[in-house]
C-alpha cells in the first residue's frame, strides 16, 4: 500500500500495497513462453481456486479487515503478519505509506505467498456512485505511471508486467471495513469495490530462511520499499 486518500463518495487508497500501475505492458504471453519465474505461478493460472484477479479482491478483504492497530500494512517489523491468514494462500502486504519497511515473519509450510508489488483500490461510499464504471476508472487513474521490481532470494523477477490485473476487468466486490479500520472511514460495508495492480503468487517456499523483497514508485508514491526476511516452518 502506499499514499491513502480519502475522497466523498468514493474510497481510494494508493500506492505499494495500494496504488500504483503499468503504462506499457508487455503483451500477453503463455505460459509456457513466460516461465522465466519459476517460482511464481502463471499469471493465467487459477492456483488455489482463484484467479490472479480473485486473489486480487480477496488480498483487500484481507487488508481491510484486521483493524489498524495490529494491520499487517501498518506494520513495521512482521509481528502481525499471522493475522487474519487462513487456508493455503497466505497474504503479504506492503505500506501504508512512503517508505521502507524490513519485516520478520514465520510462515508454516504449504502455503502459497500472494502479495502485491504496486495495486490499487476504489470503492463507492455506501448509497452512492454504484455505477462500476466510475471505480473502474478511478483505479485505472490510480494505476498510472508506475513502476516496480521483485527478488525472490535474490534472483529478480522478470516480466512483472505479465502479472498485471487490469482494474477494468477484474470482477467487483464488497469490502467490508470495521470499526478502527486502517483507512480511517466510518466501518460500513463499500460496495461496489474495483482493485487492480501487480501481483505475485509464490507456490510454496521449502521450509527454511527466505527473503522477499519489492520496490515500487507512482507519481502518488515517491518510494515503496518492502522486505520480509521470511522463516517457513515445517
Amino acid at each position: 500500500m502506499g499514499n491513502i486518500r480519502l475522497y466523498w463518495r468514493r474510497v481510494v487508497v494508493a500506492a505499494g500495497v495500494l496504488a500504483l500501475s503499468m503504462i506499457a505492458l508487455l503483451p500477453a504471453q503463455s505460459a509456457s513462453a513466460t516461465n522465466k519465474n519459476p517460482t511464481v505461478l502463471p499469471p493465467n493460472s487459477a492456483a488455489f481456486g482463484a484467479t490472479y484477479a480473485e486473489w486480487n479482491n480477496r488480498w483487500w478483504q484481507w487488508a481491510a479487515s484486521v483493524p489498524a492497530d495490529r494491520n499487517p500494512v501498518t506494520d513495521t517489523t512482521g509481528e502481525h503478519c499471522a493475522e487474519g491468514q487462513s487456508g493455503r494462500v497466505w497474504f503479504l502486504a506492503g505500506t501504508a505509506g512512503t517508505g521502507s519497511v524490513t519485516r520478520t515473519c514465520t510462515v508454516p509450510a504449504g502455503r502459497a505467498l500472494f502479495f502485491p508489488i504496486v495495486n490499487s483500490l476504489c470503492a463507492a461510499d455506501p448509497g452512492t456512485d454504484k455505477d462500476p464504471a466510475i471505480q473502474r476508472q478511478c483505479a485505472s487513474d490510480s494505476l498510472k505511471n508506475a513502476s516496480g521490481t521483485a527478488e525472490i532470494d535474490g534472483t529478480a523477477v522478470q516480466n512483472l508486467s505479465n502479472y498485471f490485473v487490469d482494474p477494468n476487468t477484474s470482477p467487483t466486490f464488497s469490502l467490508n471495513l470495521p470499526p478502527n479500520n486502517y483507512f480511517g472511514a466510518p466501518p460500513d460495508t463499500y460496495t461496489p469495490a474495483v482493485a487492480g495492480g501487480i501481483y505475485l503468487l509464490l507456490a510454496p517456499l521449502t521450509p527454511g530462511k527466505h527473503l522477499i523483497e519489492f520496490h515500487g514508485s507512482s507519481a502518488a508514491a515517491t518510494s515503496i520499499d518492502v522486505t520480509y526476511q521470511l522463516t517457513v516452518k515445517a
